[in-house]
């Protein structure tokens, strides 16, 4: 049972709420042993690593018919999701389009495998918003880059940076990987971390059940005018903003990266790797500053909505352009639906 939450307001923007919410405990979820996704990825790791030898094609091919998700079952669900917020889309469409999110779930999977290999493995990267990275590091005050929970942001997303030569800082969970299943933490879990770990500066762990805060941490970083990585949570920590995103459907971020960039004066960016051409092609869309200097002495709470605000701008652009890629239809509150239960395993 999750732990009880406070409503500490609700700010009307262009006629959208947006409710602050937070909560005193962590929710410490028991996990399984072991997930259905969990034995899928055992039994086709072989066959992922055997397509680093295949073309484009062949990939493709293999990530729709041997997919990591079972969501036949789910089908209905995720439509309705993706039905409230794109209501002029045909039925056949997010039929189509549930699909394809399954491919690209799978398409994520073998990434790492392929990475893992090395062998004739060797994606293209880009970045759209360049300038913006530039200008916030001439700032000289740090930037925080807000990454938002797309498919490949976890790996593509480092690997765009670092190839770019931004070095950046991951905030991260100690949980962080493939699975929250205790035998993927303990198996499948660390060799993903490795391979995310090539392309990163460092890594800052971040523990929601623990006493020890990660605030100063990033703040040092900051002040060095270090890149720190954010991967936008809903679920770890204890204030949040619910962002209106359609038809009463609400998408729930952590306040957190908007406070620090409020505190510290360091621009915070939000950012989605996507990608354009199956395991060949990604770019990593960065947009412009959430935070302007003038809301630095504003009113905190107006000020994160603001903030939060300009981030729901920018999200509905990708995700009306990449709805497959999105990962966090699964987690979308309907206004119909005070229950959140999750698309996959």
């Amino acid at each position: 049972m999750a732990p009880a939450e406070t409503l500490d307001g609700v700010y009307e923007l262009d006629r959208q709420p947006y409710r602050l919410v937070s909560r005193r405990e962590v929710p410490n979820w028991s996990a399984r042993f072991v997930s259905d996704s969990d034995f899928r990825a055992y039994l086709l790791f072989p066959l992922y690593r055997l397509s680093a030898f295949m073309n484009g094609r062949m990939r493709a091919a293999i990530s729709r018919r041997f997919p990591i998700q079972r969501m036949r079952s789910k089908t209905k669900r995720w439509r309705a999701i993706v039905g409230d917020v794109f209501p002029d889309r045909p039925g056949g469409d997010l039929t189509r389009l549930a699909a394809v999110y399954r491919e690209a779930a799978t398409r994520r999977f073998m990434y790492y495998v392929l990475e893992r290999s090395g062998r004739r493995f060797r994606p293209e990267f880009s970045i759209e918003g360049r300038e913006s990275l530039d200008q916030a590091l001439d700032e000289n005050r740090g930037v925080i880059l807000w990454a938002e929970n797309v498919m490949f942001q976890t790996h593509a997303g480092k690997r765009a940076l670092s190839s770019a030569g931004y070095p950046a800082y991951q905030l991260s969970t100690p949980g962080h990987g493939f699975s929250n299943s205790r035998a993927a933490k303990r198996w499948l879990n660390a060799w993903q971390v490795a391979i995310e770990d090539r392309y990163l500066a460092g890594w800052i762990i971040f523990d929601p059940h623990g006493t020890e805060p990660v605030g100063p941490k990033i703040e040092a970083l900051l002040g060095e005018n270090k890149i720190v990585l954010i991967t936008n949570n809903g679920h770890a920590g204890r204030r949040f903003i619910d962002i209106p995103i359609a038809n009463g459907s609400t998408h729930r971020v952590a306040m957190g990266p908007i406070s620090l960039a409020l505190k510290t004066g360091a621009p915070i960016l939000p950012c989605a790797v996507i990608e354009t051409a199956p395991l060949q092609h990604y770019v990593l869309k960065i947009g412009e500053a959430l935070v302007p200097e003038t809301d630095g002495n504003a009113d905190h709470a107006g000020a994160v909505v603001r903030a939060a605000a300009r981030y729901r701008t920018w999200l509905l652009a990708v995700i009306s352009d990449h709805p497959e890629q999105w990962m966090s239809w699964q987690f979308l509150r309907r206004a119909d639906d005070s229950s959140q239960r999750e698309l996959s395993d």
